[in-house]
Order: structure tokens, then sequence, then C-alpha cells
């Protein structure tokens, strides 16, 4: 993938929309080299999630192209995920009052 080319990449207010976040995440950690920086993402403690505490979700919510995904990550989801591509959560950083941008490290 191109993206193993490139120390940091950046997903900007791209996994929150997509209706399987979490796969997405994993592609991503599997073909980045270094960094990854997500943008834009809702998160939820692990004793938050209405289907149980270790689930992410998504929501169908309308949008002006008639709807869209909103995706909630656990961060059980997160850090699992993290773990299986070798990588580490640096930083999580509030944007907004329910979304964050989260820095990953790879760790080898």
């Amino acid at each position: 993938s191109f993206m193993k080319e490139y120390d940091v990449v950046v997903a900007n207010a791209f996994l929150d929309v997509l209706p399987t976040p979490v796969l997405a995440l994993t592609k991503l950690l599997e073909t980045a080299s270094n960094y990854v920086i997500i943008h834009r993402q809702r998160l939820h403690a692990n004793d938050e999630a209405p289907d149980g505490p270790k689930n992410s979700f998504v929501e169908k919510v309308p949008s002006y192209t008639g709807f869209s995904f909103s995706s909630v990550i656990s961060l059980f989801d997160l850090e699992h995920t993290c773990k299986q591509n070798k990588f580490v959560i640096q930083y999580i950083v509030p944007w907004s009052s329910d979304s964050y941008s989260i820095m990953l490290k790879k760790t080898e």
C-alpha cells in the first residue's frame, strides 16, 4: 500500500462516517508504517455502550445526501485493535463535546 511510504497517516472525519469503523481501523493499521492520527471520532468508555460494555456501534443519521453513519468506537475496541496491529495509543485529545483526536504509534 502507498501508505507504508509515509510516516504519518491522517484519517480526518473518515472513520466516524463509515458503517464498519473498527474494520476500517484494522485495515488502516495493517498498512500504516509509524503514526496514525484519527480526527473527529466519537468514543465511549467501556461501560457506556448500548449493547454491552465492549461494543462499538453505528447510528444511521440524516445527511445532506439523504443519510450517513455516525460511529462510536468503544475504548475496548480501540485498544484491542491497536494491540492486534502493534500500535499503542499515544494521545486522546477532546476535539468537541463528544469527538476526539487520537494519535496512535506503531510499536515495532
